[in-house]
């Protein structure tokens, strides 16, 4: 769970459904469902408040602007995604619990919260 950089919004992820769902804070209404990848887990709002959720069941992060509540992008990520950080800078940092090609070690991988690029791997 997450809200939104004016504290007007809460998104939520909905494991079993594939679902992201955006609350109004103060009414406590259910503004919007997004169908994202399986078995969302973590939510993080970047500072423009463009919303970020790791899908762990679709080695992905679905990437939602604010007001759109569609996903926008999908980024690619490792098997796994279960960790989710953002800078002050605008960088997504994603966790993964195993490689793609390998399940000895995780994946650390930075990604432009602007552009949508991936930056860097660490293994």
């Amino acid at each position: 769970m997450a809200a939104s950089r004016d504290d007007q919004l809460l998104y939520a992820a909905d494991t079993d459904n594939g679902l992201l769902g955006v609350v109004d804070a103060q009414t406590q209404q259910v503004l919007a469902t997004v169908k994202v990848g399986d078995q969302p887990w973590r939510v993080v709002v970047a500072g423009d408040d463009t919303v970020f959720v790791a899908n762990r069941g679709s080695r992905s992060v679905s990437v939602i602007r604010r007001g759109d509540w569609t996903v926008a992008a999908e980024l690619a990520t490792d098997v796994d995604p279960v960790g989710m950080a953002m800078s002050a800078d605008g960088i997504l940092y994603v966790v993964c619990a195993a490689a793609s090609d390998a399940a000895e070690y995780g994946t650390l991988t930075a990604f432009d919260s602007r552009g949508l690029t991936k930056q860097w791997t660490m293994r």
